[in-house]
């Protein structure tokens, strides 16, 4: 009796895991069919996306680059695309085709017939793209190769010390030696110092894809009208929202980039949200400037300093603001003073206390 309940449970427990084992199996048999059908129509995807079958029609990273966020382009990537309609649907992804929010985009959308199978292979691909990022250089830093450099020099001369000993030519060109060692490290260091905290061709990433050139070159807005704060305060501050809307309450879209960053804009300012912008140039820490005595006292222009600002779309930093050029401004401007003031202004425009207190 005994004998036969475990000759049952025994065939139970070997049914059990023929039953788990071919559920495993089929389950991993459905998984690598989907993984493949996902790869093709990824594929595919990608080839509508990119590729055009007429050698004439345009094709949708034409004006929707899918290089990543950091491109500056006037139509929305694939990547902003993406992430206005998180989670992605096919049914937002042919709104946002078929319904586009600007006459621009309507104009050029109308020039393409997609169906609903070039829409689900599009999906596909929109949802597994990834953005291209240039691997990150590593940076060996100068003050490590200058101590590996004077270490060297060092071990170079106490060997010829120690070999050649108390030889007048010998103590004379090695004394030689390190006063150009240490006359060249010393123009070193006031060339690194005076670099500390500079961020050349700083330009970070911001809400809106704002366009100086279009703005003050194109539409010749004056600077003031968005940095009210250079005439009075120290830093030249941002624009507020209600700034953007005293003109795009009008104007609801753009020649060049249609409604879709103008609608962030309204966005913000229908729900009461603050635009968050990136600090384009930052000083370092130890330079005291303020923006009222340039503008206001001095009266300098803005392209004094931020020379390439009207030609340029995405705004840099450029080199940075370093002391030479700063020093040159101060020695070749003349600024309308009292004259009991001149000799004060002469003394004291390059003192180190004028920019660094």
């Amino acid at each position: 009796m005994r004998y036969g309940k475990q000759l049952i449970m025994s065939e139970n427990y070997r049914v059990n895991r023929f039953l788990i084992c071919t559920g495993l199996l089929f389950f991993l048999t459905l998984r690598l069919i989907a993984m493949f059908n996902t790869a093709d129509s990824f594929e595919i995807g990608k080839k509508l996306f990119t590729e055009s079958v007429h050698p004439v029609q345009r094709t949708c990273i034409g004006c929707h680059s899918s290089s990543g966020q950091d491109t500056f382009s006037f139509m929305p990537g694939l990547f902003d695309i993406r992430q206005k309609y998180l989670p992605l649907t096919v049914d937002d992804l042919r709104a946002s085709f078929e319904l586009p929010n600007s006459e621009l985009a309507a104009r050029c959308h109308d020039t393409f017939q997609l169906n609903d199978t070039v829409f689900d292979y599009l999906m596909v691909y929109f949802a597994h793209v990834k953005p291209t990022r240039e691997s990150p250089k590593i940076l060996v830093s100068g003050w490590i190769i200058f101590m590996v450099f004077v270490l060297f020099i060092t071990v170079v001369v106490s060997g010829i010390y120690k070999t050649f000993g108390s030889n007048p030519v010998v103590v004379y060109s090695a004394a030689a030696l390190l006063m150009i060692i240490l006359t060249v490290s010393a123009f070193l260091l006031v060339d690194f110092i005076s670099g500390l905290g500079l961020q050349k061709n700083h330009s970070p990433l911001q809400p809106i894809k704002f366009s100086h050139k279009t703005h003050y070159t194109g539409n010749r807005i004056d600077c003031y009208y968005c940095h009210s704060n250079s005439y009075k305060g120290k830093l030249a501050g941002i624009p507020s929202v209600n700034i953007c809307m005293n003109c795009h309450l009008v104007v609801q879209e753009g020649r060049q980039s249609g409604a879709w960053e103008i609608s962030k804009v309204v966005y913000a300012y229908q729900n009461r949200r603050p635009l968050v912008w990136n600090r384009v140039c930052v000083l370092p820490g130890h330079v005291a400037f303020r923006h009222d005595v340039h503008c206001s006292a001095g009266k300098v222009n803005c392209t004094e300093c931020h020379q390439d600002v009207e030609q340029q779309h995405r705004l840099s930093a450029g080199n940075g603001f370093p002391m030479m050029f700063c020093i040159e401004c101060h020695r070749k401007s003349e600024t309308m003073v009292n004259k009991r003031h001149v000799p004060l202004i002469k003394t004291g425009g390059l003192d180190c206390i004028t920019c660094h207190h």
